[in-house]
Formats: structure tokens, sequence, C-alpha cells
């Protein structure tokens, strides 16, 4: 489902829906916190993969670094994620477990690295990703900022040397036997396990949706419409297009 007016909006609707039924909430749109640091490599790479999630089935929620603050707008970041859930790391309380299954770092910047492979829980983000671990949830990053074989490097002239690349290396080992998933952009869809799954569009969904303002809804490649989603659809005046369509 493609969200053409607020995220949050949406996210609220559906857990009005499902309250009380949080097993098949968590299940059908999980609930993904994403920890959203500054780096100079792989920014432009992770908006996307952030964008990949909100256009999922995910429910997300994006915190923002004190770095990212001082350098991007709210504004910008929600242009470029499509999320407008957004919330700053200071004003997060300790009940974040509660509230989601995963989380996601697509930006893991050297000194984010280097605090989580330390288990230094001083800094928020540290912090959150230590005690996800700890409660045994799913917890992974985008590679492209530690990772010198990545593209983006060769594209900005960088070549690490031999003993940074060791201490890379190192501090990478550590933080994947502490049960940090360190992914590349192809393998998010293994590790959600969402947009592997064929969209199946309920009568359900349309009405949160509509609940949240959304008027139109778009159906991914071989997207499963029921007889009563179509019946709810009309009777709201909700659109369904296909990807290469587009809509309203």
């Amino acid at each position: 489902m493609e969200i053409t007016s607020s995220a949050l909006a949406l996210r609220t609707a559906r857990e009005l829906y499902y309250r009380g039924r949080r097993t098949e909430l968590a299940e059908r749109y999980p609930a993904v916190l994403v920890l959203l640091d500054d780096h100079w490599i792989g920014m432009e790479a992770g908006m996307k993969a952030v964008r990949e999630l909100v256009h999922s089935q995910a429910r997300v929620r994006i915190v923002l670094s004190e770095a990212t603050k001082r350098r991007y707008t709210i504004a910008s970041i929600a242009r470029w994620t499509g999320c407008d859930d957004i919330v700053a790391a200071d004003n997060r309380k300790e009940d974040v477990l509660a509230e989601c299954e995963s989380i996601f770092l697509p930006i893991l910047s050297f000194s984010l690295l280097s605090k989580l492979s330390r288990l230094d829980d001083e800094h928020p983000f540290s912090r959150l990703t230590i005690r996800m671990l700890f409660a045994g949830k799913r917890a992974a990053a985008l590679d492209v900022g530690v990772n010198e074989r990545h593209p983006e490097w060769a594209e900005q002239g960088l070549q690490p040397p031999p003993a940074i690349r060791r201490e890379l290396d190192g501090m990478l080992g550590s933080v994947r036997s502490y049960g940090l998933r360190i992914i590349d952009q192809n393998q998010m869809t293994n590790w959600l396990r969402v947009r592997a799954k064929k969209q199946i569009v309920t009568a359900e969904d349309l009405s949160a949706a509509h609940a949240s303002g959304m008027r139109s809804c778009r159906l991914q490649p071989g997207a499963i419409v029921t007889p009563l989603a179509k019946d709810m659809a009309a009777k709201l005046g909700i659109n369904l297009h296909s990807s290469e369509s587009g809509g309203r």
C-alpha cells in the first residue's frame, strides 16, 4: 500500500483497528524503529532503504540523532523517506521495546559502530540497539557506511588505509557476534520478511486507511484484492491502482 496521506495517521489507524490483537498486527504490519544517524558516506542509500521499508507493509518510525537534526530538516527527511512519523532521540521514552519488533540502522557511522562494538550505551542509538539485542529482537544495519567495497566508496575515491580497514573489520566482527546483522540493500527483504509476501488487500485494510485520510492505494505486482475490499474501495471512494499506473 502506498501512503498518499500521513504515515503517522495510517499507523495510528492500524493500531486502533488491531487493538487487542497485537500478534496479528505485528505479523501483518511489523513495527520497525529506524535510527537515522549522520555520516559522510551512505546517506542517499540509507534514505532509499528507509523509503523501501515505508513502501512495504512495515509501520516505520524514524528517530533522529542530534547530528542528523543539525544537518537536515524534518520536512526534508519526511520527503526523502516518505515517512512523517519522526521523533528526536532525546524525546524517546524507555518503553521503546514495547513499541517495535525490529530496529534498523540505515546509516552506520564510524562513531556508532565504535560505541556498539564496545557496548557503550551512553549514546541513545547504541543504548536502544543494545537493549533490543538483549530482548532477543531483530536489529540490522545497512553496510554502505562501513563497507569500503561498496561502489559508493570508489565513486568518491575513498580507500581506507590497511590499519583502518583492520579496525573496521574487528568492530564489525564484534557487533555481528552480538547479533546485529550487517546487510546490503538486496538483503533487506529476507531480514524483515515483509516485501517477499504477496500483497493482500482486505476490507479492513481499506477501512483503517480511509480513517487516516488515505484516498489512494498502490497495488504491488501480483497483489490480491479481496471481493469485500473491492466493495469497500467503491464505497469509500478509494482509488486502487497498480505501481506502474500511478494514482492520485
